[in-house]
């Protein structure tokens, strides 16, 4: 008995010192396999990238633009007598015209035969004035001579109003013009320039009412000075005041037909180049219709759009490639709105074009402007990441890391961005790769 308790006792320190060396191994092995685990985890390949030097370049971009041509100093004639019919269309779209050349005739038949009544009427009531001259008394006489010296002093005071009402005009001109130099270059607003051009406009219909008046002062004179050459020589006062009122009357009247019929005959009111023909043979016209467009001296603009971001790079006197089809020239900027529209925020730019460049008004045209910007640092669109207002970019450092640097961009052209904020030149920035890059991680160069 007791030596089978010694042997299961020799069995027990066996299988003891069996599991006690499998225990020592596997925490061995743990403890030498955690490290090397470690070490692998943490060494990884570096991103490799490629890199390019930072410049201070300036950006040079085009700037397109389409629009449509038209006459740069547009002419409407128009027709200014009433009920008359068209009898003559000597001119043709395109055609071009010297000023006051005849462009139609209206036909004048029926003025003419008002005019023949009016005439015989003067002839008539002048026969009348004759017959009603006879002697007047010295007292009437001595009145009419007084009228007349009032009629004389008249003239003067309504001489003196007429320098009074230019002098202010001539003030209103200047104060117009200086205000909408003020308006173009943005120091006013609009309000203040139309209020300034109003006050012209009501001096200017002053003068011509102080001309009015001079010239009625004038008739006055006339006809109280006729008024006493009849009474010298004799004949009622009020008959010969209304005889000759009535032949005043008359003579007025045939002087405005004759406007009228002066008025049948269409004239270019400068040189030009018909650009458009709205009347037919045989139409009828009536005051304000349009007979004909027409392109003053042949010059011709393309009036195009740019967004409002655009228009401060854009300046008068720039230069401009207008095409449209086969047809192209050289065109310059000469008009910029100074106004943006609220819908589209486009501004309109005003292209003239040169007499010579075969474009007609109307035709849909296209420009092309040369813009160029103050240096910068250009990158390749490709090295920007990020979405408006943060983006970012990445620099090379000399321990083979890369920085992430926030920039603020610049105009585009080409594939190239201005960067106009967060770089300088020299440094190197990366180009290639940067999509999986993190601040910090450590790059290989190829």
């Amino acid at each position: 008995m007791k030596n089978r308790r010694r042997g299961i006792s020799a069995w027990a320190v066996v299988v003891g010192s069996i599991i006690f060396c499998l225990a020592a191994y596997f925490v061995v092995r743990w403890q030498t396999r955690g490290p090397e685990s470690e070490t692998k985890q943490e060494v990884q390949p570096a991103v490799t990238v490629g890199v390019e030097t930072l410049k201070s370049e300036s950006l040079r971009r085009i700037r397109e633009m389409t629009g449509t041509i038209k006459a740069k100093n547009p002419i409407a004639v128009s027709a200014e007598s009433n009920g008359l019919r068209v009898s003559d269309i000597l001119v043709e779209e395109g055609d071009s015209v010297a000023s006051g050349q005849v462009l139609a005739r209206l036909d004048p038949s029926s003025l003419a035969a008002r005019r023949r009544q009016l005439e015989a009427r003067l002839q008539q009531q002048r026969a009348s004035l004759s017959k009603t001259v006879s002697p007047n008394r010295p007292l009437e006489t001595a009145q009419l001579r007084s009228s007349l010296e009032e009629a004389l002093t008249q003239i003067t005071v309504e001489k003196a109003n007429l320098q009074v009402a230019q002098a202010a005009l001539q003030d209103a001109a200047a104060n117009l013009e200086r205000y909408q130099a003020l308006y173009k270059s943005g120091a006013i607003p609009k309000t203040e320039a139309e209020s300034r051009r109003l006050e012209y406009l009501r001096q200017k219909g002053n003068v011509e009412v102080a001309k009015d008046r001079v010239a009625a002062a004038r008739a006055g004179a006339r006809q109280a000075e006729q008024r006493l050459q009849l009474a010298n020589q004799g004949g009622r006062t009020e008959d010969v005041t209304i005889a000759q009122a009535q032949i005043d009357e008359l003579q007025g009247q045939l002087e405005e037909l004759q406007i009228q019929i002066d008025q049948a005959t269409i004239r270019a009111p400068r040189a030009g180049l018909v650009s458009r023909k709205n009347v037919e043979l045989g139409q009828v016209v009536t005051p304000g219709t349009v007979l004909f467009e027409m392109v003053q001296n042949g010059e011709l603009e393309l009036r195009a759009t740019v967004p409002a971001t655009d228009i401060g790079q854009i300046e008068i006197g720039q230069a401009a490639t207008v095409t449209s089809g086969s047809l192209k020239a050289e065109g310059r900027v000469w008009k910029i709105s100074p106004q943006v529209d609220e819908e589209t925020r486009n501004a309109e730019v005003r292209i003239e074009l040169p007499n010579s460049s075969g474009f007609r008004p109307g035709m849909f045209a296209d420009a092309r402007i040369p813009l160029e910007f103050p240096p910068a640092p250009l990158a390749p669109q490709k090295a920007i990441f990020g979405e408006s207002p943060d983006y970012y970019v990445f620099l090379l450092q000399e321990d083979q890391t890369v920085e992430k640097a926030s920039v603020s961009l610049g105009p585009k052209s080409e594939g190239k961005v201005a960067i106009v904020k967060g770089v300088r030149p020299g440094q190197k920035l990366v180009v290639e790769g940067g999509g999986f890059l993190r601040d910090g991680d450590k790059v290989a160069l190829p």
